[in-house]
């Protein structure tokens, strides 16, 4: 199975300009809105604001440059409704099971449950404290298009034409490390190798979704899934 037939797969050039993009939006993206906001008067936006302009610019790009991948892709979901909600629903199972073995192993690592919450999700805990609409679209919205077009759409629909183990293996390091990279830099601690472990389940399971079901919309419903009941979780905390 070393040459999956997606439905609606990425054109050469989508697939392209989506790994191009990845270092864009985590680095340059970012550094860039960030001198902005502090070089504006009028600006002075507050981190919350801050990443919803960094996905907004991606969502923004994805739309521009991979209309015809997600315009595909999305009409799909219309002609086989119950197959795609049963797809992601069972999909959301599996990440809540494979979640919970891997929270039990960084508890046993970390050796105290509070520690084992890591710092890139007790951020976000707080942004959507602060400010819960602007981290509701930021979430809901923006993200899961933006990092489904780029980590499964562009990396791994790229890499999995040619094998199926490093398509799986790229993606999940790559995603793990994109949440929490910049805390390795400021903030280092051997306890941030750990916290790597809880990116496995979901970009395992996000996946495997878009490589079963061959299309792009439904990693994307269960990322903002996913995304909608963790944000809940963190206003009720």
């Amino acid at each position: 199975m070393n040459n999956p037939s997606f439905n609606f797969p990425m054109s050469v050039r989508e697939r392209i300009g989506g790994i191009i993009y990845i270092p864009l939006h985590c680095w340059v993206i970012p550094i860039l809105v960030v001198l902005i906001d502090e070089l504006s008067d009028k600006m002075n936006c507050g981190e919350a604001v801050l990443n919803l302009l960094i996905y907004a610019v991606g969502f923004l790009f994805c739309l521009l440059f991979m209309w015809k991948f997600l315009k595909k892709s999305f009409e799909d979901i219309f002609e086989n409704k119950v197959r795609f909600f049963a797809r992601v629903m069972s999909s959301f199972g599996l990440y809540y099971v494979l979640s919970a073995v891997v929270s039990w192993i960084v508890v046993a690592a970390v050796g105290d449950y509070e520690l084992a919450i890591n710092p890139n999700s007790a951020n976000i805990n707080a942004l959507v404290r602060e400010n819960f609409n602007v981290m509701a679209v930021m979430s809901v919205i923006f993200a899961p298009v933006v990092e489904e077009s780029m980590f499964r759409g562009a990396l791994f629909g790229t890499i999995r034409k040619k094998s199926r183990f490093w398509a799986y293996a790229v993606t999940i390091v790559f995603f793990a490390f994109y949440h929490l990279y910049a805390y390795f830099i400021t903030d280092y601690s051997w306890q941030l190798w750990v916290y790597l472990l809880q990116y496995v389940p979901a970009t395992f399971v996000l996946c495997r979704l878009y490589e079963k079901s061959g299309t792009i919309w439904c990693p994307i419903a269960l990322h903002a899934l996913i995304n909608l009941v963790a944000l809940y979780a963190a206003k009720l905390l």
